[in-house]
Protein backbone atom coordinates (compact mmCIF):
# COMPACT_ATOMS: atom_id res chain seq x y z
CA UNK A 1 0.00 0.00 0.00
CA UNK A 2 1.34 3.22 -0.62
CA UNK A 3 2.39 5.64 1.56
CA UNK A 4 -0.18 7.92 0.37
CA UNK A 5 -3.16 6.51 1.16
CA UNK A 6 -1.81 5.21 4.06
CA UNK A 7 -1.98 8.34 5.35
CA UNK A 8 -5.07 9.15 4.29
CA UNK A 9 -6.64 5.80 6.11
CA UNK A 10 -4.97 6.63 8.97
CA UNK A 11 -6.39 10.41 8.76
CA UNK A 12 -9.55 8.60 8.22
CA UNK A 13 -9.40 6.29 10.80
CA UNK A 14 -9.02 9.27 13.54
CA UNK A 15 -11.86 11.56 12.37
CA UNK A 16 -13.90 8.10 12.73
CA UNK A 17 -12.52 7.29 15.90
CA UNK A 18 -13.03 10.64 16.88
CA UNK A 19 -16.72 10.80 15.82
CA UNK A 20 -17.45 7.28 17.84
CA UNK A 21 -15.64 8.95 21.23
CA UNK A 22 -13.33 5.68 21.82
CA UNK A 23 -15.99 3.33 22.04
CA UNK A 24 -17.40 0.13 20.47
CA UNK A 25 -15.56 0.78 17.07
CA UNK A 26 -16.46 -1.76 13.92
CA UNK A 27 -14.28 -3.70 13.11
CA UNK A 28 -15.32 -2.90 9.74
CA UNK A 29 -14.26 -0.08 7.66
CA UNK A 30 -17.01 2.80 6.62
CA UNK A 31 -18.70 2.32 3.79
CA UNK A 32 -16.41 4.55 1.79
CA UNK A 33 -13.38 2.93 2.47
CA UNK A 34 -11.76 0.02 0.66
CA UNK A 35 -8.91 -1.26 2.89
CA UNK A 36 -10.39 -3.43 5.02
CA UNK A 37 -7.26 -5.59 6.00
CA UNK A 38 -5.73 -2.55 7.14
CA UNK A 39 -8.51 -0.52 8.50
CA UNK A 40 -8.61 -3.63 10.99
CA UNK A 41 -4.72 -3.71 12.17
CA UNK A 42 -5.33 0.30 13.11
CA UNK A 43 -8.53 -1.08 15.43
CA UNK A 44 -5.70 -3.84 16.85
CA UNK A 45 -3.38 -0.85 17.59
CA UNK A 46 -5.75 0.95 19.28
CA UNK A 47 -7.00 -2.02 21.59
CA UNK A 48 -3.85 -2.58 22.36
CA UNK A 49 -2.61 0.84 23.79
CA UNK A 50 -6.53 0.95 25.98
CA UNK A 51 -5.53 -2.63 27.18
CA UNK A 52 -1.48 -1.26 28.51
CA UNK A 53 -3.08 1.66 29.98
CA UNK A 54 -5.68 -0.57 31.76
CA UNK A 55 -2.71 -2.54 32.97
CA UNK A 56 -0.69 0.39 33.98
CA UNK A 57 -3.76 1.21 36.10
CA UNK A 58 -4.17 -2.02 37.60
CA UNK A 59 -0.38 -1.98 38.75
CA UNK A 60 -0.21 1.64 40.48
CA UNK A 61 -3.35 0.29 42.46
CA UNK A 62 -1.78 -2.99 43.33
CA UNK A 63 1.66 -0.99 44.27
CA UNK A 64 -0.42 1.34 46.31
CA UNK A 65 -2.45 -1.21 48.24
CA UNK A 66 1.11 -3.49 49.12
CA UNK A 67 2.41 -0.40 50.46
CA UNK A 68 0.03 -0.22 52.79
CA UNK A 69 -0.03 -4.06 53.39
CA UNK A 70 3.24 -3.98 54.69
CA UNK A 71 2.72 -1.50 57.49
CA UNK A 72 1.22 -4.48 59.87
CA UNK A 73 4.06 -6.72 58.92
CA UNK A 74 6.54 -4.75 59.79
CA UNK A 75 4.24 -3.71 63.02
CA UNK A 76 4.01 -7.75 64.37
CA UNK A 77 8.26 -7.62 63.53
CA UNK A 78 8.73 -4.76 66.25
CA UNK A 79 6.19 -5.96 68.36
CA UNK A 80 7.92 -9.63 68.61
CA UNK A 81 11.59 -7.66 68.67
CA UNK A 82 10.42 -5.75 71.57
CA UNK A 83 8.89 -8.76 73.51
CA UNK A 84 12.10 -10.82 73.11
CA UNK A 85 14.10 -7.74 74.16
CA UNK A 86 11.85 -7.60 77.19
CA UNK A 87 12.42 -11.33 78.15
CA UNK A 88 16.24 -10.75 77.65
CA UNK A 89 15.99 -7.74 80.13
CA UNK A 90 14.13 -9.88 81.97
CA UNK A 91 17.20 -12.53 82.33
CA UNK A 92 19.89 -9.90 82.29
CA UNK A 93 18.44 -8.76 85.69
CA UNK A 94 18.00 -11.92 86.94
CA UNK A 95 21.41 -12.09 86.09
CA UNK A 96 22.68 -9.27 87.37
CA UNK A 97 20.94 -9.45 90.47
CA UNK A 98 22.07 -13.26 91.09
CA UNK A 99 25.49 -11.76 90.82
CA UNK A 100 24.92 -9.49 93.15
CA UNK A 101 23.42 -11.84 95.56
CA UNK A 102 26.51 -14.22 94.92
CA UNK A 103 28.97 -11.40 95.25
CA UNK A 104 27.24 -9.84 98.84
CA UNK A 105 27.47 -13.28 100.38
CA UNK A 106 31.20 -13.97 99.21
CA UNK A 107 31.91 -10.33 100.90
CA UNK A 108 30.50 -11.37 103.93
CA UNK A 109 32.11 -14.59 104.07
CA UNK A 110 35.38 -14.66 102.99
CA UNK A 111 37.68 -13.70 106.67
CA UNK A 112 41.30 -14.68 106.47
CA UNK A 113 40.89 -17.44 108.61
CA UNK A 114 38.31 -18.84 105.86
CA UNK A 115 41.14 -18.83 103.22
CA UNK A 116 43.62 -20.41 105.45
CA UNK A 117 40.76 -23.21 106.63
CA UNK A 118 40.57 -23.42 102.35
CA UNK A 119 43.70 -23.30 101.34
CA UNK A 120 45.86 -25.06 103.90
CA UNK A 121 47.52 -28.22 103.41
CA UNK A 122 49.86 -29.91 105.47
CA UNK A 123 53.36 -30.32 104.41
CA UNK A 124 54.65 -33.75 103.63
CA UNK A 125 58.45 -34.19 103.68
CA UNK A 126 59.69 -36.30 100.84
CA UNK A 127 63.18 -36.88 99.20
CA UNK A 128 62.80 -34.56 96.16
CA UNK A 129 64.64 -31.57 98.37
CA UNK A 130 67.59 -33.33 98.58
CA UNK A 131 66.98 -35.20 101.60
CA UNK A 132 68.86 -38.13 100.88
CA UNK A 133 68.49 -39.97 104.21
CA UNK A 134 66.07 -39.49 107.18
CA UNK A 135 67.32 -38.21 110.54
CA UNK A 136 65.95 -37.53 114.08
CA UNK A 137 64.26 -34.33 112.79
CA UNK A 138 62.47 -35.78 109.26
CA UNK A 139 61.11 -38.67 111.74
CA UNK A 140 59.90 -36.48 114.35
CA UNK A 141 58.30 -34.46 111.22
CA UNK A 142 56.53 -37.74 109.99
CA UNK A 143 55.40 -38.66 113.18
CA UNK A 144 53.73 -34.78 113.71
CA UNK A 145 55.64 -34.85 116.97
CA UNK A 146 55.48 -30.74 116.39
CA UNK A 147 56.77 -29.74 120.02
CA UNK A 148 59.90 -32.17 119.13
CA UNK A 149 60.40 -31.16 115.67
CA UNK A 150 60.60 -27.58 117.21
CA UNK A 151 63.23 -28.74 119.67
CA UNK A 152 65.18 -30.14 117.62
CA UNK A 153 65.76 -27.40 114.82
CA UNK A 154 66.19 -25.33 117.77
CA UNK A 155 69.79 -27.35 118.23
CA UNK A 156 73.07 -25.52 116.85
CA UNK A 157 73.03 -23.48 113.66
CA UNK A 158 69.98 -23.52 111.85
CA UNK A 159 69.61 -24.87 108.05
CA UNK A 160 66.52 -23.92 105.46
CA UNK A 161 65.53 -27.24 106.26
CA UNK A 162 65.53 -27.31 109.89
CA UNK A 163 63.79 -23.53 110.00
CA UNK A 164 61.40 -24.45 107.61
CA UNK A 165 60.35 -27.69 109.04
CA UNK A 166 60.25 -25.57 112.57
CA UNK A 167 57.45 -23.19 110.73
CA UNK A 168 55.52 -25.84 109.63
CA UNK A 169 55.25 -27.40 113.32
CA UNK A 170 54.40 -23.67 114.82
CA UNK A 171 51.72 -23.68 111.84
CA UNK A 172 50.12 -27.19 113.28
CA UNK A 173 50.40 -25.58 117.09
CA UNK A 174 48.80 -22.88 115.78
CA UNK A 175 52.24 -20.35 116.94
CA UNK A 176 51.18 -18.61 113.78
CA UNK A 177 54.14 -15.47 114.86
CA UNK A 178 56.78 -18.35 115.22
CA UNK A 179 56.08 -19.74 112.10
CA UNK A 180 55.89 -16.60 110.63
CA UNK A 181 60.00 -15.79 112.62
CA UNK A 182 60.70 -19.24 110.83
CA UNK A 183 59.93 -19.12 107.61
CA UNK A 184 61.05 -15.60 107.43
CA UNK A 185 64.37 -16.91 108.78
CA UNK A 186 64.75 -18.94 105.50
CA UNK A 187 63.98 -16.65 103.07
CA UNK A 188 66.55 -13.95 104.97
CA UNK A 189 69.05 -16.89 104.55
CA UNK A 190 68.37 -17.83 100.59
CA UNK A 191 68.75 -13.74 100.03
CA UNK A 192 72.46 -14.23 101.72
CA UNK A 193 73.09 -17.45 99.89
CA UNK A 194 71.16 -17.12 96.79
CA UNK A 195 70.84 -20.91 96.78
CA UNK A 196 66.98 -20.73 97.21
CA UNK A 197 66.64 -23.98 99.44
CA UNK A 198 63.19 -24.25 100.38
CA UNK A 199 62.15 -20.47 98.87
CA UNK A 200 59.02 -21.31 97.24
CA UNK A 201 57.33 -23.70 100.34
CA UNK A 202 58.86 -21.08 102.99
CA UNK A 203 57.51 -17.81 101.00
CA UNK A 204 53.73 -20.22 100.64
CA UNK A 205 53.35 -20.91 104.26
CA UNK A 206 54.63 -17.38 105.23
CA UNK A 207 51.52 -16.31 103.58
CA UNK A 208 49.23 -18.72 105.33
CA UNK A 209 50.84 -18.04 108.77
CA UNK A 210 50.11 -14.43 107.76
CA UNK A 211 46.04 -15.62 107.20
CA UNK A 212 46.03 -17.63 110.05
CA UNK A 213 47.18 -14.90 112.48
CA UNK A 214 44.61 -12.42 111.16
CA UNK A 215 46.87 -10.04 108.85
CA UNK A 216 44.88 -10.23 105.30
CA UNK A 217 46.94 -7.44 103.80
CA UNK A 218 50.94 -9.25 104.56
CA UNK A 219 49.16 -12.40 103.05
CA UNK A 220 47.64 -10.42 99.74
CA UNK A 221 51.35 -9.40 99.19
CA UNK A 222 53.04 -12.73 99.53
CA UNK A 223 50.34 -14.64 97.38
CA UNK A 224 50.81 -11.46 94.59
CA UNK A 225 54.26 -12.16 94.35
CA UNK A 226 53.72 -15.98 94.04
CA UNK A 227 50.83 -15.66 91.48
CA UNK A 228 53.34 -13.11 89.39
CA UNK A 229 55.62 -15.79 89.74
CA UNK A 230 54.79 -18.66 86.94
CA UNK A 231 58.26 -20.72 87.75
CA UNK A 232 57.33 -20.82 91.98
CA UNK A 233 56.11 -24.13 92.84
CA UNK A 234 53.14 -22.72 94.40
CA UNK A 235 52.17 -20.62 91.13
CA UNK A 236 48.91 -22.31 90.71
CA UNK A 237 47.57 -22.40 94.06
CA UNK A 238 48.20 -18.85 94.40
CA UNK A 239 46.39 -18.21 91.03
CA UNK A 240 43.21 -20.25 92.26
CA UNK A 241 43.00 -17.74 95.57
CA UNK A 242 42.95 -14.97 93.35
CA UNK A 243 39.11 -14.71 93.83
CA UNK A 244 39.14 -15.16 97.46
CA UNK A 245 42.21 -12.73 97.63
CA UNK A 246 40.11 -10.09 96.03
CA UNK A 247 36.99 -10.18 98.61
CA UNK A 248 39.08 -10.02 101.37
CA UNK A 249 41.31 -7.24 100.55
CA UNK A 250 37.79 -5.33 100.04
CA UNK A 251 37.74 -5.41 103.75
CA UNK A 252 40.81 -3.06 104.92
Amino acid sequence: MAADNMNQLIDRFDDYYCRQSGTELSQRPPADQPQEEEWAYLHLAVDAIRDAAIYEQVLAVKNEFNSHSTAPAVVRTMGKRSSMLTKFMQVAACVLLLAGATAAYKYASVTSSSVYGKYYNGYELTAKRGIASRDALDNAFSGKNWSLVIELADRGSKSNKSAFLEGIAYLELKNYSGAEGAFNTVLENNKRSADGFFEDEAQYYLGMAYLAGNRPQKAIAVFHQIAANPDNSFYKKAKQMSTDLYFLSLKK
